[in-house]
């Protein structure tokens, strides 16, 4: 869905509701679609900074270039 962009804007009450997820890559994509496709800075800010600090260097190097698009 991130890779579609605006096209995908039908999915984003989904998407917001995964921004809560126990799981943090499912957060995670779930932020970055959300950023992709709208622009939502207000929602995926938060789970965006909290993976930053991840134990997993994966994660934080996603978290970190979604933060830079």
């Amino acid at each position: 869905l991130a890779r579609i962009g605006p096209g995908a804007r039908d999915a984003l009450p989904d998407l917001e509701k995964l921004l809560s997820s126990p799981e943090p890559i499912i957060r995670l994509r779930a932020a970055t679609a959300l950023w992709r496709i709208d622009n939502r800075g207000e929602d995926a800010l938060p789970v965006l900074l909290d993976v930053l600090s991840h134990k997993e260097w994966e994660f934080r190097v996603a978290a970190a270039e979604t933060l830079s698009e």
